[in-house]
């Protein structure tokens, strides 16, 4: 199917839903290059940065001991702004329209609540992020909803694009499991990279040339478990593909992570500063595709009756 055809041959609550997911993907890797490049607190207030609604060069220039640089000021901006003009309002449309198609899809309906609840939440906390000035924790319960809110968004694409009509796979719990796994991955890896952990471990798959890591080493146990996840979630998914067709794409995927995640920690010791925010925000990128996929084949047509 092609792509006009694709928007021709969908309902309005799909097109809009599906504009959220790839807004949200976009928000996340925003979010992840910012971190990547120490950019969190570059704009040390909220909603304004610097007091600034939009923080021109000339504005910033009369502005005293400024400690980021303007593309890092500009990223931190970018994210938010993102969140604000382009992402709010999608999530509001696309809840609006689950409300519309209320009767004949009252699942659609449901979700497009939570996923509003979870976009006014998210909002909170992320201003909450800049006033605990970034705490590995608080970025955890940060990213956390933004997966819940891609989860859910990615949910109201695949029933509207089902026609409204849709239940959860006899083997939900598969992919539910996974996802859950693949989930707090993604949030352990962000808390590695937020706390400083990332090269806490060298070497791989060995942490230093030992089994496992030094327990007094609070950095090597947060990367250790980091990994002792991604491959729990790699044979968990690639292991659940030989019994459920739907999950061969991220079984394959997720053998791909492995390789990016070994990319990861090679250009890290390398030391250069471009490619590791590149490739992080790539090892990012993919774990979303990842839990996106686990979270696309929860549901399947309802069979009639």
């Amino acid at each position: 199917m092609g792509f006009v055809t694709f928007f021709k041959s969908s309902s309005l609550l799909a097109t809009v839903s599906a504009a959220s997911v790839v807004a949200i993907f976009v928000q996340i890797m925003l979010g992840a290059v910012t971190r990547l490049m120490g950019a969190g607190l570059s704009c040390p207030d909220w909603p304004l940065c610097y007091g600034l609604w939009i923080p021109l060069p000339s504005m910033l220039s009369a502005l005293p001991n400024l400690d980021y640089t303007y593309s890092q000021i500009l990223m931190e901006w970018t994210h938010r702004a993102n969140a604000a003009v382009v992402l709010a309002p999608l999530i509001c449309w696309m809840a609006f329209l689950s409300w519309k198609s209320r009767q004949s899809s009252p699942v659609c309906w449901g979700l497009g609540a939570f996923a509003l609840l979870l976009l006014l939440v998210q909002s909170a906390v992320g201003g909450f992020t800049v006033f605990d000035r970034n705490s590995p924790w608080s970025v955890a319960v940060h990213l956390s909803l933004a997966s819940l809110l891609l989860a859910t968004t990615v949910s109201i694409f695949k029933i509207a694009r089902l026609g409204g009509v849709a239940v959860v796979e006899k083997t939900v719990a598969v992919p539910f499991l996974l996802s859950l796994i693949v989930l707090v991955t993604i949030i352990s890896g962000a808390v590695v990279a937020k706390s400083g952990s990332t090269l806490a471990c060298g070497g791989w798959p060995l942490c230093n040339g030992v089994l496992g890591p030094d327990f007094e080493d609070r950095g090597q146990v947060l990367h250790f478990a980091h990994r002792l996840l991604a491959l729990m979630s790699v044979l968990g998914i690639v292991a659940a593909a030989f019994y459920m067709r739907a999950l061969r794409h991220p079984a394959m995927l997720s053998v791909i992570q492995v390789f990016m995640g070994l990319l990861v920690i090679w250009v890290y010791n390398a030391g250069t500063f471009g490619s590791h925010v590149l490739v992080g925000a790539l090892h990012q990128l993919f774990a979303l595709v990842i839990f996106a996929s686990l979270i696309w084949a929860f549901w399947r047509p309802d069979a009639p009756r």
